[in-house]
């Protein structure tokens, strides 16, 4: 398997990195159990609510099929796509009637305010055990599988929660506690049957952080599936949402699935 990627400008450069792994190795990644760092309660979150950005927004959901999307905040902006009602989105601002959405596919285009219903927001899970290794001050990333969700700790502290699309049942995200190895800027990722349920070829899959193997934390560009399972073992998020993350974390970064 090979993987071509963009990675994060070194010394005011932008340089291109291919990366080469074996197909046999990466392929056993996906379906044999791994040794991972054991999760050891050296702190615990009491905290069951979190105060998100104003920039990151809040979740609903569409409410009607072929829900317009448009360039601008008005009827009259160029179309750039249609929503349906088994999509969420991600609202970053209203103006006049007019909802500006992460994406998934459209981020930073506009709905009508009228087709957009507000949902439960996503929150860190009650009485989390802090991974060892992780210090005061560090941020560190919960995806919870069962609900689809992805809180960024800074120790304690849960800095913001987002819905996500962890793996299908047939190519599962793993679960354990890991440390990002590499952050790029932009990422190709394919692949196909056995190890998923259909073949993929994804050109510049945005702000990628791998924690083991090929599984990674990433901009999501291809649906706005958010809150179900949806993707062949990473963990999905919006734009914005990874964008806003890769920012905060580093190579070493734990990242906790559960």
């Amino acid at each position: 398997m090979k993987k071509i990627a963009l990675s994060e400008a070194r010394k005011n450069m932008v340089q291109i990195k291919t990366i080469k792994i074996i197909l046999l190795v990466g392929t056993l990644l996906l379906f044999i159990p791994v040794f991972a760092p054991v999760q050891i309660a050296v702190a615990t979150v009491t905290t069951a609510s979190v105060s998100q950005a104003q920039d990151l927004g809040w979740w609903g959901r569409v409410t009607v099929n072929g829900l317009n999307v448009r360039s601008g905040p008005s009827p009259q902006s160029p179309k750039v796509g249609a929503l349906s009602a088994i999509n969420r989105v991600k609202v970053l601002a209203t103006k006049n009637g007019w909802d500006k959405i992460d994406g998934g596919r459209y981020p930073g285009d506009w709905i009508s305010s009228a087709y957009v219903a507000r949902i439960a927001q996503p929150a860190p899970d009650r009485n989390i055990s802090v991974p060892a290794g992780v210090g005061p001050g560090q941020f560190w990333i919960d995806v919870n599988i069962a609900k689809e969700t992805l809180t960024l700790f800074q120790y304690q502290k849960p800095v913001f929660a987002t819905y996500v699309s962890t793996g299908l049942a047939a190519s599962p995200t793993m679960r354990g506690t890991f440390q990002i190895w590499e952050k790029l800027l932009k990422a190709r990722m394919h692949g196909g049957p056995p190890f998923a349920t259909h073949v993929y070829d994804l050109a510049n899959v945005p702000w990628t952080m791998y924690y083991h193997g090929s599984f990674a934390v990433h901009g999501t560009y291809w649906h706005d599936n958010f809150g179900r399972p949806q993707s062949a073992g990473c963990t999905n998020i919006t734009q914005g949402d990874a964008k806003y993350i890769y920012s905060k974390v580093g190579v070493g970064t734990v990242v906790y699935n559960h």
